[in-house]
């Protein structure tokens, strides 16, 4: 049962990871990169979620802010209003 929970966690991490990576397209193309070159790690860490991106170039504090709402749009009960 462990493991199907387990799995169950993984699939659920791995369709928010999709999720963010969809909703941060445009910011990241604006910003010069391809989707496809960016890496978005979510960490669960008790009753947080940590993401993390890993982009090809560094981006400004604009770029950083603006994936930081996408994030928070796609992670379901963020309590954004």
């Amino acid at each position: 049962a462990m493991a199907a929970v387990a799995d169950t966690a993984r699939s659920a991490l791995g369709e928010l990871r999709r999720q963010i990576l969809r909703l941060a397209a445009p910011i990241l193309h604006g910003a010069g990169i391809l989707a496809s070159q960016a890496v978005c790690r979510i960490e669960p860490e008790a009753t947080r979620l940590k993401v993390q991106f890993d982009l090809p170039v560094a981006v400004s504090p604009p770029v950083k802010q603006a994936l930081a709402v996408r994030v928070l749009d796609a992670v379901p009960g963020a309590g954004r209003t």
